[in-house]
């Protein structure tokens, strides 16, 4: 190979070390101030600090212009607030990109047995009385009520208080 073919190359090399861009800028005169707008980028210049002179390029470190992480994941790392459900987000580490929907397999947000129970199985602390519970094995779901067909005085029930469910009192009691 020919003296000027390296000579070629190796400035070339420079080029691209200095600025890897497809839309290489000029190169700044030695010496010579430069500043943004200049359509030359050097210095502390950078996509983001000046982008008429740096335009935004994939791989270069910093997330800018119409670069979004679906197009430029190099840059773009997905994050909580970027307005995207993607990554590792879930409806429960990221709420703001990943609401919560009815049939995403995660029991959240307004979700309970009664309005999703593809995601929310009853059960005990549904704040539902449905299935087996029953308010001696469940009160959270099935509070003891007067009227409910058992008289429960571990919740204050008794003849004075529900004559539904505990009967009459004895006759020698009076209800105060």
């Amino acid at each position: 190979m020919t003296r000027r073919y390296w000579i070629a190359a190796a400035a070339l090399l420079m080029v691209v070390a200095i600025r890897p861009s497809a839309e290489a800028a000029p190169l700044p005169t030695p010496g010579a101030v430069t500043r943004c707008g200049d359509q030359c980028c050097a210095g502390d210049e950078t996509s983001v600090t000046c982008p008429s002179d740096c335009p935004a390029v994939c791989g270069d470190g910093a997330c800018t212009h119409e670069e979004r992480e679906p197009t430029c994941r190099a840059d773009c790392k997905p994050r909580c607030g970027d307005g995207a459900c993607n990554g590792d987000e879930t409806t429960v580490t990221c709420r703001s990109d990943c609401p919560s929907q009815c049939g995403d397999g995660v029991c959240n947000g307004e979700e309970t047995a009664r309005l999703c129970p593809r995601d929310c199985p009853p059960g005990c602390g549904d704040l539902v009385c449905n299935g087996t519970e029953i308010p001696d094995t469940c009160p959270t779901d099935c509070p003891f009520r007067c009227g409910d067909g058992r008289c429960s005085p571990a919740v204050g029930e008794n003849p004075c208080t529900c004559r539904r469910d505990c009967g009459l009192p004895p006759v020698r009691e009076a209800c105060e």
